[in-house]
Order: C-alpha cells, then structure tokens, then sequence
C-alpha cells in the first residue's frame, strides 16, 4: 500500500497537474450530434432567443462541464434555470436608474476539490483570471491569501502566512502511546515502518489536544498537498488525488483496523458484513479526510462577470472539475447608473467634499435586518398575516420568518422598496425565470474516449426550454439629469454656505409627479432627510395662513393692517414680535403687500382672525402632523400643536407663532406638498414617483393624477398666487427672480428665514454628535439629547433654516422647486456671520432659480454657460425589453433577493 505506483500512460495523463481536456459526461451543445438532436437543438436555440428577450438570464457556457458525484444519474433529466432580475427602474424619459444583470459566485466543496486538485496551482490559476493576470505576475502573498478563501475560515490565520488546519474533536486522528511513536516516524521519514524511506513529510506535524494527553494532526494543505512533494515521494506525474489517498491509506495502517473498522461498523449497520474490501477501504479513506478537512461549502468569490465566468469554465473543464467540487452560482447583481462604482450602500450618508456622495439616494438600496428588526416584523406579521407564514415548515414558522429576513438580501429603502411594493401585487407577482431540460447522453467507453481525447464535452439531448416572463420595468417621474443637477447644487449650499443639511425638491404642480428630490448633509446621518428630517418652516407657512384666511372670508388682498412700524413690531401683551430687515416702514399696508413681503405683524392679525380649530384642521388637511404614505421607508409626521382645554391656542403664543411659521414642525415632503396644493388651486394631489409599471409590450399600467381632494377655493388660492407674484416682482423674491422674468411667463416665490429659539440646538450641533455617536456603533442618550438644547458650540449665537419656494411657468407647463437650508453659516474674518448671510433669498434662492431653469429646459445661468461637470458618470437610456446589457452604467455591489422571486 505504501510503494510507488508506476502509473500507466492513459492513468498519467487524467493526473498531470497541468493542462487537460474536459473527459466529464456533462451536458454541452459542443457539437457532434445526431439529427435527431440537431433537431431538437434547433427547437431549443428558437425558445432561447425568447428567453434571451425576456431578459431571463445568460446561458453561455451553462450547460457544459460534469456531471458530479452525487448528483443525478445519467439517465435522470437535468434543469436549469435563468435568473427572474428585479424590476428595471428607469426616469421618466427611459434612462437606466437600477437595473439586474446577472453575475456568478465561485463556490467550492474545499473537502471535495482538494482532493483532487493541487491547492496553490489552482489558487493561482483561479486568482490570475479573476484579476485579468498573468501566472507569474502574482505574488506568493496574494496567492497565499485567496486560497485561504478556498480553505476552512479562521479568523485566527495572518493573510500572508500559509493556512494551517488542525483536527478538531478528532475520532479517528488521536493517537498516544506507541501509535504515537509511529506518527512521528512516518512524518520524519516518509514512510511507515519496514518500507523504504522517502524524506520528511513536509507541512504535517503532531499537536497536543488541549486538556489532553492525545496528540492529534496538524497541517498545511498549501505544503502538503504540493506538487514538488508529492513527485519528490512518488515520482514524476504522480497526480493530486493519487498523492491524496496514498496519505490516507498510510494514515489508516497508523489509525489501526480496530478502530477503523469499529468507527465505521457503528456508522454501516447492518450493510457493513456486505461490504467489499475495496468498499471499506473507500470509507476509510474517506472517514480520515473528513476528520483533516471538514469544510464542505465556501464563497470564494462574488460578483464574477460573464467574461470571466467564461474563462473560469474552460479552466474547469481542462482541469478536470467538476461541478461538485467548485462551480459557479449565477446570482443578479444590481448596477446603478448614477452611482460611483465605489458606492456602498450604508446607513450614512455621504460628507461632500471628503468622500464620493450618492446623487440619488431616493433610489434606497438592499439589505439584510438585523435579528431585532427581523423579531419585531415576525411578530406583527404573526398578529396581523398570520397567513404570511410558512406552517408547512418543520420548526417553529416565527423563527424561519426571522431566518428569511435575517439572511434573505431584499429592498430595504427608496424607490427599490417601492417598485418591490408595487410588485407584489397582482399581475406583476407572477414573475417567472426561463427554464431548459436536457439528459445526458450515455455514450460506450470507447465513444466516450473520443470526446475527451478532442478535449470536448459530450453533448445533452435537449429536451425542452421556456422562455421566461418579460422583466418589469417601473418608470418614475424622476428626471435623471436635473437630478444630478439638483444633488450638484445642493452639495454647492452645503460647502459654500457651511450649512449642515441642504434638501430640495422639483415637481409638477399640475400632476404632482416628482421630477427629483434629494438631501446633502455636511455629517454622516442616516435617513432620507427629505421625509425624516423635520425643520421649522417659517414664513413659507404665511402662503398657507393667507390661503385659510382668504378662505374663510375673515380678509380679503386689498384690506389694510397696521404694521406697528413705528414700535419695530408688534406687541402681544408680553410678547414682542419684532420685523425682519426691509420690512415696509408705512404704518398700514395691504393685506397682499403683507404676503409679498413677509411682514411678521400683519400675519399674525390676519392669522388671528382664523379660529384656531379651523386653521389647525386646514394645515391637517395639507398633511402637517401625519406621515405622507410615501413608500420610500420611515418618516416623520412632524409636529403641530394640539388645542388646549378650551379647544383653541393661546392667542398671543402659540396661534400667532402658528401664523408666521413658528412652533409646529414638518418635514420637506409635507412643505412641499402643501404649498403645491395651494398653486394647484386647493386641490390636494399625493406627490408621486411612480408613473407606469410594464412587463413586456402588451401588459402594462399607465398611472395618471388621480382626482384631487378638494382643501381650499379656487379663488382663495388665485389670489395667493397673485400675491406670490407680486412677490417674485417687488416683494422678499425680487433679488432672485431679478433679470430671469423675460424667460418665463410667470414667476412665483415665497422666501421663508426660521430662527431657531434659545431652547434649541444648532444642527451643526446635533448632527455631529450622531456621527459621532454612531462612529461608536450606539445612539445618543437621553442626557446627551437634553446638552444639545440650546447647544451653540458650532460657534454661532444664531442658527437659522432658509427656505424658498418657487413657481415658474413657460407655455402651460408650470413646475416648483422647494430648496432648505439648516443651519447656514458664512463667517466674516472676524468669525462672525457674514451680515445678511442666512436670508432665504440669498441662502436657498440663487440654487433654486438655477434648478429651476434647469427644470425647465433653460440653461441655469443667464449667460448660458454650460452646466459644470457634475462628477456623475453618464446615464444610459433604457434598453428593449429582456435585454440585460447595463450600458454604461456602474455596477455597485447591491445583493440579490432571492432566487425566482
């Protein structure tokens, strides 16, 4: 058992460790076919262009190679399947935002393939195609380091240093007393006892079990299993698996047949008298490998190209694997084509100006819940759709629910959440992957022999193939570029205006589709800001009291009010309320006047004369205090006070704070949506980002504004419209409209400038303690929350929110960009803010004007300069439907979630 094996010429070459044909039965379309085949190929290939145009998957190269050990039998048919590509997620004018292709993982059994095959030629081999190398120009680090990925995991091993495996619990490889004695012979000479010596086994050596007085097998498969080893002990051509059982076979005459033969006894039962002696001999070879090498399933590499996968296969077929041994796993990677390739989607958002930022993060991304996250949402499902879960499962059903979620990637945020929402319904759950069946052929050995000597795969019978169904595609109302351009901006508001968070929106006022929104923070913070982060509106509120007002008929535009100029504002029994630079010095203006230029004391009159319970119920019915129901992931409902005992608001406080925009909070989204339903003429429309799903040519829906709810008159919002236009002419709008009137027919505005009060913190403030907090993986406590109110160590007494709304319109088509800034802060030499530096119309007004036009087709500046080089890679334009070509878009690791569905 010990002695040289001289190999014969056939049995030599199916063990060189170098270059092969593939000798596998495994199915190919490698020709040499019959007609009866050639027939049925033909059939096939038909039913493949099908499936190639619905976008179900890449077949090259997926049926050839070999038919494992293990797998079905030669006669048994054999199906693949495609992969089903989440939906394609497209603008408005068809251009790629999120599309599936499909990708491969390396996947081994290191028990299976290192048996067979020389680990560091292989790793090698493999390394060289993965990074387009040649052989030589890799490095022994590198090598060393990726087949530690081909080998058990062990976190303890150093990157550079060879993977060392020790038994573990060893049944059969523990050894004391004289079969020690024996061990530490046959590694020292090669051999076992009486038979000629060959060298040191190098790479294997004793260890002692710890708490023990056993010794058990230690060993480096990158030595052991060498090459130069094996043929410096058994001669030149000596191939991997022969060197591999001859250790075996040695380690089992040291093992000893009573305690072999008793482990495998226990393990036979009652087939164990019926065995043959090569049979038992196979068993032990394969109980001791088990005990050296227990690892049967390892990831070696993700997100492998066609290209690649390609090569890989060819590679596979000349060495001989087979697909029991290592294969590739088709998977579906999503691929962004706004998004830098070294984009990871994280929970933070990116700081400008230091790291690559995400010029769309509405888009959201893909992810796994944690174990708390996935407890909690088992259980509602439980109380709630209980017919969610799996009873056929043979455990506890809440626990493989948690399972599924824990470890199942799916769509965790944004528009992927939203598509994956509108998927789930009815016709679109019915997405289906293409499937091909094939049977092996059985061929005689001597027809068999001729294939491998060409070095080709014997051909499949193809049976049959499905195409599959068409991939979704889910069209938004975004525009892509004006959504790079709208990002540019605010990433400009953030460094220059050294503002902590700048968020914008552009939608359609008629329709309310949204044509791009986004949020840029100067702190790494989690969340989508525009529907989480709330802020104090201010005078952009003013529009909405005058709407309420004029409304209910308590004032009309041409009324007049006192201004208390005289007195720099207006007295409220003990409160003051004092007036912002450039208020009107007349002591009565009109209550147009008033709207146009922001005067504090007149909307507080006006403001009052609404009863409380009535203008509380119309900002309700705008959507203050209450979540939008986007779809996009969490959001805050933001805050409106709730009426006192007496059903109303102090009068002097809380409702004249109201009617200036003070003491309720929203969040962007909420603004946003209710001024638009105050330019649309009172009727509330949802905002949305939807505008059709499609599957294939025929089945489709179209979505359309749906019939608005009725909030406020007609003529009540005319009239602010009216006076909004007056104050893009003469009013806090006028320095950003100025010289932009001759290229629109109408031009609206509503600045808006919130001082934070002394009992709260500066952004700057709070958002860098959330950084930090999070930089230390936990959340702020709630002794830290109450340190930040009235927190000023970002080194400003003052913090403010800027805001500007505004309204153009060219030939009939009217759009609204809504831009806020927190917490500008432009320092003079001195340190001290710059004079006039937080004002909504010098903050937040130059980028909207500029977005605007933008929006509009115009060129952003007057001069007509181009638009600066935005940084985003360029945006392909959808392709036909099944096509799975990315065009110039980044691919970006996003996982897939879930086989078929």
């Amino acid at each position: 058992m010990g002695g040289i094996r001289q190999p014969n010429a056939q049995g030599r070459a199916a063990r060189l460790g170098g270059r092969r044909g593939g000798t596998g039965s495994g199915p190919g379309f490698d020709g040499g076919m019959g007609p009866a085949v050639a027939a049925g190929l033909m059939v096939g290939l038909i039913l493949m262009a099908v499936a190639v145009r619905a976008g179900a998957g890449l077949w090259t190269g997926l049926w050839t190679g070999q038919w494992g050990r293990g797998e079905a039998s030669a006669s048994a048919q054999r199906e693949v399947q495609g992969f089903t590509p989440a939906p394609t997620i497209t603008d408005r004018n068809g251009r790629i935002l999120a599309m599936s292709v499909p990708v491969y993982s390396l996947t081994l059994s290191p028990q299976s393939m290192w048996r067979s095959h020389t680990p560091e030629f292989m790793s090698r081999t493999i390394l060289a195609i993965l990074t387009d190398r040649r052989v030589e120009e890799l490095s022994s680090g590198e090598v060393r380091r990726f087949l530690g990925q081909l080998l058990e995991h062990d976190g303890r091993a150093e990157a550079n240093e060879p993977r060392v495996l020790t038994v573990q619990d060893p049944r059969l490889l523990r050894f004391e007393g004289p079969r020690l004695r024996e061990v530490r012979d046959w590694i020292e000479h090669g051999a076992l006892e009486g038979q000629p010596t060959r060298g040191e086994l190098s790479g294997i050596r004793l260890v002692r079990l710890a708490g023990d007085h056993a010794w058990t097998i230690q060993w480096t498969p990158e030595v052991l299993l060498s090459q130069s080893l094996r043929e410096e002990h058994l001669g030149d051509g000596t191939s991997a698996r022969y060197w591999v059982n001859h250790l075996l076979d040695e380690l089992n005459s040291l093992v000893g047949p009573t305690v072999m033969h008793e482990r495998l006894r226990s393990r036979a039962g009652v087939t164990w008298s019926s065995l043959a002696a090569s049979e038992v001999r196979a068993l032990s070879r394969d109980a001791i490998w088990n005990e050296l090498l227990d690892c049967q399933y390892r990831v070696a590499k993700k997100f492998i190209d066609e290209d690649r996968a390609q090569i890989l296969r060819e590679m596979f077929a000349d060495q001989a694997v087979s697909s029991y041994q290592m294969k590739l796993e088709m998977q579906a990677r999503r691929t962004y084509a706004m998004r830098p390739s070294d984009y990871k989607p994280s929970p933070f958002v990116h700081v400008p100006g230091e790291v690559v930022h995400d010029p769309i993060q509405v888009l959201g991304f893909w992810g796994r819940m944690d174990f708390s996250a996935a407890g909690a949402r088992a259980e509602q499902v439980l109380e709630a759709q209980p017919g969610g879960l799996n009873w056929n499962s043979l455990g506890d059903p809440r626990e493989d629910l948690v399972d599924r979620l824990v470890n199942e990637p799916r769509p965790m945020l944004g528009l992927e959440l939203l598509a994956r929402d509108y998927l789930a319904q009815e016709p679109w759950a019915q997405a289906r992957p293409s499937t091909m069946k094939a049977r092996p052929r059985v061929l005689p050995r001597d027809r068999r022999n001729r294939w491998a000597n060409l070095g080709r795969a014997i051909p499949s019978d193809l049976l049959s193939a499905q195409g599959g169904s068409f991939p979704v595609e889910v069209e938004t109302t975004l525009d892509a570029p004006l959504q790079l351009y709208l990002h540019y901006q605010l990433s400009q508001a953030v460094t220059r205006q050294g503002a902590a968070l700048a968020m914008g929106i552009v939608l359609d006022t008629t329709s309310g589709e949204v044509l791009a929104v986004d949020a840029v923070h100067a702190y790494r913070i989690s969340g989508f800001a525009p529907l989480q982060h709330t802020f104090t509106p201010g005078s952009t509120t003013k529009a909405l009291i005058m709407a309420a007002a004029l409304d209910q008929g308590v004032v009309q535009p041409d009324d007049l009010f006192k201004t208390f100029a005289d007195q720099e504002g207006i007295q409220l029994g003990s409160r003051h309320i004092s007036e912002a630079r450039g208020a009107p010095k007349e002591p009565e203006i009109t209550a147009s006047l008033a709207l146009a230029r922001s005067v504090n004391a007149v909307m507080v009159q006006i403001g009052g004369l609404v009863p409380a319970p009535v203008l509380r119920e119309y900002l309700q019915r705008l959507g203050f205090s209450q979540r939008p129901g986007v779809g996009l992931g969490p959001e805050a409902p933001g805050y409106l006070p709730a009426l006192n005992s007496k059903d109303s608001w102090s009068p002097h406080f809380t409702h004249a704070s109201i009617s200036m925009g003070h003491e309720l909070s929203v969040s962007l989204w909420q603004m946003a949506s209710a001024l638009a339903t105050v330019v649309r003429g009172g009727e509330q429309l949802p905002l949305r980002l939807v505008r059709a799903v499609r599957q294939g040519p025929e089945n489709g829906i179209g979505f359309v504004a749906p019939e608005g709810e009725r909030v406020l008159g007609a003529k009540a919002c005319d009239q602010v419209r009216v006076m909004m236009e007056r104050g893009a002419r003469e009013g806090t709008g006028k320095t950003v409209t100025k010289d932009h009137w001759g290229d629109f027919d109408q031009l609206l505005s509503k600045t808006g400038t919130a001082q934070r009060v002394r009992t709260e913190g500066c952004l700057h403030d709070e958002h860098r303690a959330l950084e930090e907090a999070a930089a230390e993986g936990r959340s702020l406590t709630r002794a830290e929350r109450a340190q930040l109110r009235g927190s000023r160590d970002a080194g400003h007494d003052n913090c403010y929110t800027s805001s500007i709304c505004l309204v153009g319109r060219v030939e009939g088509r009217e759009l609204m960009t809504f831009i806020v800034v927190e917490d500008p802060f432009v320092p003079t030499e001195s340190g001290r803010r710059k004079l006039y530096s937080h004002f909504g119309s010098k903050v937040a007004g130059p980028p909207a004007m500029r977005i605007l036009r933008m929006a509009m087709g115009l060129s952003p500046e007057l001069d007509g300069a181009p638009v600066a080089d935005l940084g985003a890679p360029s945006i392909p334009a959808v392709p036909s439907q099944g096509s799975a070509d990315p065009g110039s878009s980044q691919v970006v690791e996003q996982p897939w979630m879930e086989n078929g569905r």
